[in-house]
């Protein structure tokens, strides 16, 4: 059996689900979940790729990583940009623009000696 059919089969019991508040609530509960952890993704993501240099500091327990701004990567930054305005302004298509952006990272990286 397809996955398409096993959701289609439960669709009815999900929306019988919706009205009872405890199980709205937990669901509720496992999205902002999730929402923390694709953030926290992207600013680590974010950090390593505009970054040369991190340190690592500690402060109440928690390992902080703390970008070395000397260390900015100028052309990954003007990529991040530019991306960020296609996509927003222009409204570009976010897998093309994704794509363009890393064909253009790539080639900066061979064409450009470190």
């Amino acid at each position: 059996m397809r996955l398409a059919s096993y959701v289609f089969l439960g669709a009815p019991y999900i929306e019988a689900l919706r009205g009872n508040k405890s199980v709205n609530t937990a669901l509720s509960g496992i999205t902002t979940a999730v929402v923390g952890v694709v953030l926290h993704l992207a600013v680590w993501f974010a950090l390593h790729a505009l970054f040369g240099e991190l340190h690592e500091t500690r402060t109440l327990g928690e390992r902080l990583l703390v970008p070395v701004w000397s260390m900015l990567q100028p052309f990954s930054l003007l990529i991040a940009v530019s991306t960020m305005i296609a996509l927003i302004h222009f409204k570009a298509k976010m897998i093309p623009a994704l794509l363009i952006s890393v064909l253009v990272g790539m080639v900066y990286y061979v064409m450009v000696p470190v």
